[in-house]
């Protein structure tokens, strides 16, 4: 394990100079290929050397700002070595200016491995688990219904079909996790990531929870973040000011397990990890004042995002004046919004102060243009 690591880093450096001095070069192109064959393998080497070394902050700090994204970051970047090669077979034979065949390669490849992850969450969602399975399942949970028990399966395999996008997910429920470890350790599981995850083994995970048993969702774990979002977005319930929890973070309490983790919603349930840029936006807010969502809820968002100046920089002045004469027009919810400011005018030009600039927004769509 180390003398790979060893030779890897120094070679990877070796390649990242050969980009820098010729990237488009023969050599430079087939060096980086062999890099990106080898990269997951030494990255998955590092988090496990990471991950039982006594650097606790080293260990916290790459935890919480490196390894929570590389899993989107590596989706990205992934096919553009493959890209870097096919541009150079198809520069051997065309005169094709580079960056547009760069281009048209990465986008390929992208198209690729999107379709190819679409199809395995396809496969995953009609998955057939051995019997054994449902065997523990009953032997363990005897009071749980048949009904119950293929509910328990159903989420098992949609955080299986989370997994493919966030690897690192934990499961947010006992009952699951408990099936899904009674899973790995049966004969199909193997096969299954193999099939599926294109691993030996997808490594299984005790879920880890505090002596109370009740998580608090403005102090969410890190690792139960990515399906968070993800359950949110397909309940179509805002991940910010959820109304109520979706249904798989619920599974432990509506089956009544008896050490179950119990989910619970707080008045300022927001998270600070949870970026900006995934706010609705100006139009959707509009849309909800009109469509008649709850005020009392309603109001508390459009106070954080209002207040919140990275929101406010997303969009130009006018859109935020739209959203503010909508408010306006809204006399009880506009009570709600601006009623513990003595001086309303004040705070609404603060907000369109804070909106983005002439500049920057002709600087976005030229940008948005080029692509």
């Amino acid at each position: 394990m180390l003398t790979k690591l060893f030779f890897f880093l120094p070679f990877g450096g070796y390649v990242f100079i050969l980009m820098l001095k010729n990237p488009l070069s023969i050599d430079t192109v087939f060096y980086f290929f062999i890099f990106y064959l080898f990269f997951f393998d030494t990255l998955e080497i590092i988090k496990d050397n990471i991950s039982n070394s006594n650097f606790k902050k080293i260990k916290i700090f790459l935890k919480k700002y490196m390894f929570f994204y590389h899993e989107k970051i590596i989706r990205m970047i992934k096919p553009l070595p493959l890209s870097l090669l096919l541009f150079w077979i198809v520069n051997l034979f065309n005169d094709t200016s580079t960056p547009l065949i760069i281009l048209i390669c990465y986008i390929f490849f992208l198209y690729v491995l999107v379709t190819n992850s679409n199809r395995i969450k396809t496969s995953i969602k009609s998955y057939i688990f051995p019997p054994s399975i449902e065997a523990s399942l009953r032997e363990n949970y005897p009071l749980l219904t048949n009904k119950q028990r293929e509910e328990v399966l159903n989420y098992l395999r949609l955080f299986l079909i989370d997994k493919v996008s966030n690897i690192s997910s934990d499961t947010p429920s006992i009952v699951l996790n408990r099936t899904w470890e009674v899973f790995s350790l049966s004969d199909e599981y193997e096969a299954f990531s193999y099939q599926f995850f294109n691993m030996d083994i997808l490594p299984y995970k005790p879920i880890l929870k505090d002596s109370s048993g009740i998580i608090e969702l403005p102090n969410i774990e890190m690792n139960f973040l990515d399906i968070w979002k993800s359950q949110c977005y397909i309940e179509e319930i805002d991940p910010f000011f959820p109304q109520r929890v979706p249904s798989m973070f619920m599974l432990d309490e509506t089956l009544n397990i008896a050490d179950g983790i119990k989910f619970h919603i707080y008045e300022e349930c927001l998270r600070e990890e949870l970026r900006i840029e995934d706010a609705p936006s100006t139009k959707k807010l509009i849309k909800e004042i009109e469509d008649g969502t709850s005020q009392k809820y309603l109001a508390k968002k459009l106070k954080y995002y209002l207040g919140n100046k990275s929101y406010c920089k997303l969009y130009i002045k006018e859109e935020l004046e739209d959203l503010l004469k909508k408010i306006q027009k809204n006399e009880s919810l506009s009570k709600m919004v601006f009623g513990e400011y003595s001086d309303i005018n004040f705070f609404i030009e603060n907000v369109l102060n804070n909106a983005m600039s002439p500049a920057e927004s002709a600087c976005s769509s030229c940008s948005g243009s080029s692509v």
